[in-house]
């Protein structure tokens, strides 16, 4: 069995919400909301054979782990304290 991945959703000091895998130098993608990095960062996961998505608040807190399963279908995002 591989290695899990693990990626990272969190806001940019410049605005841009950021979808990277953890420890990157460079982003994966920048989104203008916090809803559609984690709905990409998702899709990445699961087609990358699955891992961990790690959600962070506007402070750098982690505000959400979520396991991603290789191909399998997955919710868009799950409403606890509401995405922005």
């Amino acid at each position: 069995m591989g290695t899990s991945i693990h990626r990272v959703v969190y806001k940019e000091k410049h605005g841009g919400w950021i979808n990277k895998v953890e420890y990157a130098d460079k982003p994966s993608s920048v989104h203008y909301t916090q809803l559609a990095a984690i709905a990409s960062a998702k899709m990445m996961l699961r087609e990358q054979g699955g891992g961990t998505l790690i959600v962070r608040d506007l402070n750098g807190l982690i505000k959400d782990r979520i396991q991603i399963y290789p191909g399998k279908l997955i919710t868009v995002v799950r409403t606890k304290g509401g995405y922005r």
